[in-house]
C-alpha cells in the first residue's frame, strides 16, 4: 500500500466528490445525477445500503429510524468518476503518484492512501493502472 500524506489545503476538502456525486448526498440526488442503478444492497453496519451502476458504486450510512442515510463511501472503478477531477480509474498508476506528490503526498510502498479530515481514499492498482479509487468516510 502507498501513503499519501495531502495537506489540508489540497484534499481535506476537495476529496469528497466523485463525478456527480458527494459525500452526504441523499439517495434522491444520486438517482437524479446517475439514474437508476443496476441494483442494490443491503448490509450491516455503518454503509447499509449499496447502489451500484456501471463504474461506480455510492454507499449510504445509517439514519434514524431504519432510513437510508447520505453518501459515505464511494468506489469508483470506471474513467468517467474521478475524484477531485484528477485522481482516475484507468489513469497511469505511474502519472497518479506524480500527481498525489504535487499536491502534497508522499508516496510510500505499493498503494496509494489519501487522508482528508473525515474521509480517505485507498488506490488499487493492476498492471501500471489505477484499478479502483475508494472513498470511505468515518461515522
Amino acid at each position: 500500500m502507498t501513503l499519501v500524506g495531502v495537506a489540508p489545503v489540497s484534499a481535506a476538502d476537495n476529496i469528497l466528490k466523485v463525478g456527480p456525486v458527494q459525500v452526504g448526498d441523499s439517495e434522491a440526488q444520486v438517482r437524479s445525477a446517475l439514474g437508476k442503478p443496476l441494483r442494490s444492497s443491503r448490509h450491516e453496519g455503518f454503509i447499509t445500503r449499496v447502489l451500484h451502476y456501471p463504474g461506480i458504486d455510492v454507499g449510504f450510512d445509517d439514519a434514524d429510524l431504519g432510513e437510508v442515510g447520505t453518501v459515505a463511501a464511494i468506489e469508483a472503478t470506471g474513467p468517467r468518476y474521478c475524484f477531485d477531477g484528477w485522481l482516475c480509474p484507468g489513469m497511469s498508476y505511474a502519472e497518479a503518484k506524480t500527481l498525489a506528490r504535487s499536491r502534497g503526498g508522499t508516496v510510500e510502498h505499493d498503494g496509494i492512501t489519501v487522508y482528508g479530515d473525515s474521509c480517505w481514499i485507498v488506490v488499487s492498482q493492476a498492471r501500471g493502472r489505477v484499478s479502483a479509487v475508494e472513498m470511505r468516510c468515518q461515522p
